[in-house]
């Protein structure tokens, strides 16, 4: 845990404060943190493959069919990422879930 907290601190997500009443916060408001911040200071780049980035390192990267495809949904899963922010999740995940559960039909039994 205190090298996920030491990554967003260095990321600059959290605030860290040294001594008796130390600890974290985080340094900006909650609503200008998006999801797509804290898993890339914790993760790193997203990728969806090992060839996610522009380098040619693979011998089939001048004839791969399926890599730009893969890096348009990699944007989508980013600017999805990016456009939730970490108060969104944190409301939803108080607001209070409403579950209906209905009664099966009661089954006739032919005598």
């Amino acid at each position: 845990m205190a090298k996920v907290l030491q990554r967003l601190a260095r990321e600059g997500l959290l605030a860290s404060h040294q001594g008796t009443r130390g600890g974290y916060h985080l340094s900006r408001s909650p609503a200008n943190i998006s999801v797509a911040d804290v898993i890339q200071a914790v993760d790193g780049p997203l990728t969806v493959t090992a060839c996610s980035t522009e380098e040619e390192n693979c011998d089939q990267y001048s004839k791969c069919s399926v890599r730009d495809p893969l890096w348009k949904i990699k944007e989508r899963i980013l600017v999805a990422l990016q456009t939730c922010s970490i108060t969104e999740l944190a409301t939803e995940a108080t607001e209070p879930v409403l579950i209906s559960i209905s009664r099966p039909a009661a089954v006739q039994h032919p005598l």
